[in-house]
């Protein structure tokens, strides 16, 4: 890949006209195959870096969650469902 220096050198070659007209094409071609793959990459490091939060999110979840033997929160709400329930009971 080329440096940042070397591509500025070579556009204002171009604009200079210091080149014929086919190594003027590929240098076109190879700036924007540069361009492309500049892009492609930093569209890979936003995912990767979203993949990581998401990962890691995850993962402090399981360091938070509580132990087996302690209850959840959806334990303790059905344990507090079973003794009210909207129907009539057996003591009337």
């Amino acid at each position: 890949m080329l440096s940042d220096r070397e591509i500025r050198e070579i556009e204002e070659g171009r604009r200079r006209g210091l080149s014929g007209p086919i190594l003027q094409t590929w240098l076109g071609k190879l700036l924007t195959d540069r361009r492309d793959r500049l892009q492609q990459l930093a569209h890979v490091r936003q995912r990767l870096q979203q993949a990581y939060a998401y990962l890691d999110r995850l993962l402090r979840g399981l360091e938070t969650a509580p132990e087996p033997d302690q209850p959840t929160r959806e334990d303790r709400s059905g344990f507090r469902g079973k003794g009210t329930s909207s129907g009539p009971s057996r003591e009337e």
